[in-house]
C-alpha cells in the first residue's frame, strides 16, 4: 500500500496497520517474557508462603 492509500485511515484502521508492522519475533519475546516474569512471581509468592510455615514446623519440634 502506498503512502497515499495510509492517509485516509483513522482510528482502529490505522492500529491495525501499526499493529501488523510490529516484528513478529519482538511478539514472541515479549510472550517469553512475560510467562518468565510471572513464573517468577509465581515461585517467590509460593516460597514466601512456604517457607514460614516451613521454619515454624521444623522449630516446633
Amino acid at each position: 500500500m502506498t503512502d497515499a492509500g495510509r492517509e485516509g485511515q483513522t482510528g482502529e484502521n490505522a492500529d491495525r496497520v501499526a499493529e501488523s508492522r510490529r516484528p513478529t519475533w519482538a511478539l514472541r519475546w515479549g510472550k517469553r517474557a512475560g510467562v518468565i516474569a510471572f513464573m517468577f512471581f509465581f515461585v517467590k509468592g509460593l516460597a514466601w508462603l512456604v517457607v514460614p510455615v516451613a521454619l515454624a514446623a521444623w522449630w516446633s519440634q
